[in-house]
């Protein structure tokens, strides 16, 4: 047995196992299965570890759950006589007799005898087959794209005939088909024992999996279906998508890259590509990449998306226009998701004649459920770019004479867009603010090391001011929402409270104060970050949280005296004496209102 450590550790495996069998062996079954896997995800084919996690799930009552392990014990080490007895054991509890016959019959051929394979074989009885007709009607309505037609007659004969494969599969196909990953879980799993030889039924089981959170054997399920079929370009990308999540850039772009060899006009994997070089900051190759995925699917809301989000981080809004209205002439539902984007980019360009009929023709569907769950910060820039328009034409004195020589550029995110084609008085000027947005950019994104697309959008913006700009970075408000950023991250133990705002305010102002090195601008300031107007129902403990967002504040205006630059004190001016805001300056729960900026300068310092 190998003594590798485990991470994050420097507990060996052979360690490892013999804490977790002292565990399980005294009742202690949550901290075995916890080690069990570890172990597991150290070293998947480790026999034991995989033995004991099956022995628990039948210990748990759930026999269905452990054949997976079983299954992968008898294949590490097929020589060992209890793999047997206990994979064949739990297929009789979890109702698969036939297979439970098979798999016996493999076994006595391996040399499995005496009273323990008697005993299995006279508990074992077979069940009934279904008609063709009955299968046949199936196969049509899944052929026909009749994905809810096949729940109720899929569950009659799983229920009449459960050793039958093909039915599981089409009915946990069908279910992922219709968007419904977490409830094809049991189906497929039932298709993966009856079909042991079906890549397909292993990758679906593989995205069932990962949609319940259970990673590590999504990963065994996409590595299963390629042991069965390596040019499985599909799984490749489904191993892809996971490393993704998980943050393992590297690993996904390999998987992708693989997937693409197989198989170049794969969509899918042309877009999370793009995915993945935009997260490691390679905007030209992200760009190229989703160009290619709809080159490929000319319909691919997500690649639209994707690629609009990019061109306008980077101040292309021309090229971000086109491309949407491409995707709105092509892409049959879902368009209010690309119409969020095209108004946006209209604020932004101050282009309103164009933001009519986005509103007219998507606003009701921006404020349906099904939004809401399908793309919630899409939604919010939307509304937010209807808030702004509306309120452009109830303050026309503060957007009249627009024009003016002198530019404030507001740089960052959503909150950037406040300020857009306002007319106001800056360090005793008039100004006019024009917006740079790169979507959804928070102080961490700029703290952590390494390059994102989030540094690399900025770095492009920054590159295009005009020498002498005068600049006003807009960013911080995401990492301070109650559940985004510098609260949740306190939540889930990855530092204490306070040293979560250092290391992001901190982090923000280094790497800004490094962009601009040699940059001739004539001023630059931080916008701090608002009162919070949201509900604080969420919030366990609010006048901890009320205080994260004044440290906050008091961090940036204190970094920024240091580096010679000015503050604009938006706490100040939005807060009530308990630290929540004051309503008078915001546009909706987040974001300050246009207005703000006519009196922006008497919080300026």
């Amino acid at each position: 047995m190998t003594s590798e450590p485990l991470p994050p550790g420097s507990i060996s495996l052979e360690q490892a196992m013999q804490e977790a069998v002292q565990h399980h062996r005294e009742g202690r079954l949550a901290q075995a299965q916890q080690l069990y896997g570890l172990i597991l995800q150290a070293q998947p084919a480790h026999a034991p570890a995989s033995h004991n996690m099956g022995v628990l799930a039948v210990q748990g009552g759930t026999p269905a759950a452990g054949l997976a392990y079983f299954r992968q014990a008898l294949a590490s080490d097929p020589n060992q006589p209890t793999h047997w007895v206990s994979y064949i054991d739990a297929l009789i509890q979890a109702g698969h007799p036939a297979l439970a016959n098979d798999v016996l019959a493999q076994g006595r051929r391996a040399g499995l005898k005496g009273p323990q394979a008697d005993g299995l074989s006279a508990r074992i009885s077979v069940g009934d087959t279904p008609e063709p007709e009955e299968i046949n009607a199936l196969v049509m309505m899944f052929n026909e794209n009749m994905y809810a037609e096949i729940e109720e007659p899929a569950r009659v004969l799983s229920k009449l005939y459960p050793d039958q494969g093909l039915v599981w599969k089409l009915w946990g196909t069908a279910r992922a088909m219709r968007g419904e990953a977490a409830l094809a879980l049991e189906p497929l799993q039932q298709a993966a024992i009856w079909l042991p030889q079906d890549a397909d039924v292993r990758i679906n089981l593989g995205n069932a999996l990962k949609a319940h959170g259970q990673l590590t054997q999504a990963e065994a399920a996409y590595r299963e279906a390629l042991a069965l079929n390596p040019e499985a370009a599909s799984a490749h990308g489904a191993l892809g998508n996971l490393y993704r999540q998980q943050g393992q850039l590297a690993l996904a772009q390999a998987c992708y890259e693989q997937a693409l060899a197989l198989q170049p006009a794969l969509a899918g994997a042309r877009q999370n590509m793009g995915v993945v070089l935009a997260e490691q900051g390679r905007l030209d190759q992200a760009q190229a990449a989703y160009e290619a995925a709809l080159a490929a699917r000319p319909d691919f809301i997500d690649a639209y998306i994707n690629l609009a989000t990019l061109l306008q981080n980077t101040g292309r809004l021309g090229e971000a226009r086109s491309w949407l209205d491409r995707g709105l002439a092509a892409v049959p539902s879902g368009q209010w998701m690309l119409a969020s984007l095209a108004l946006t980019g209209c604020w932004i360009e101050g282009d309103c004649a164009a933001t009519r009929p986005l509103l007219q023709a998507w606003l009701a569907q921006a404020q349906t459920e099904e939004a809401r769950l399908q793309d919630a910060p899409l939604r919010e820039f939307f509304l937010l770019a209807v808030r702004l328009l509306a309120a452009r034409e109830q303050l026309p004195q503060l957007y009249a004479g627009e024009g003016a020589d002198a530019v404030l550029d507001v740089l960052g995110e959503s909150h950037c867009m406040a300020a857009a084609h306002a007319n106001f008085a800056w360090q005793g000027a008039p100004v006019r603010g024009r917006s740079r947005l790169v979507k959804g950019v928070k102080m961490h994104h700029l703290a952590v090391p390494g390059d994102n697309q989030y540094k690399a959008s900025l770095a492009r913006q920054l590159d295009s001011l005009p020498e002498g700009a005068s600049l006003l970075l807009a960013i911080g408000e995401i990492d301070c929402r109650p559940l985004e950023g510098i609260w949740p991250a306190a939540a889930k133990g990855k530092g204490a409270l306070p040293e979560i705002v250092a290391a992001s305010t901190q982090g923000y102002l280094a790497w800004v104060q490094a962009q601009l090195q040699g940059r001739p601008l004539s001023a630059v300031a931080l916008q701090g970050v608002p009162a919070p107007a949201c509900s604080l129902d969420m919030v366990n403990d609010k006048a901890s949280y009320l205080a994260m967002v004044r440290d906050v504040n008091a961090a940036l205006k204190a970094g920024a005296a240091r580096r010679g630059w000015k503050f604009l004190d938006v706490y100040a001016a939005t807060a009530a004496a308990d630290g929540t805001s004051t309503r008078r300056w915001h546009i909706d729960d987040f974001h300050l209102h246009p207005a703000f900026y006519a009196q922006a300068q008497q919080w300026l310092a």
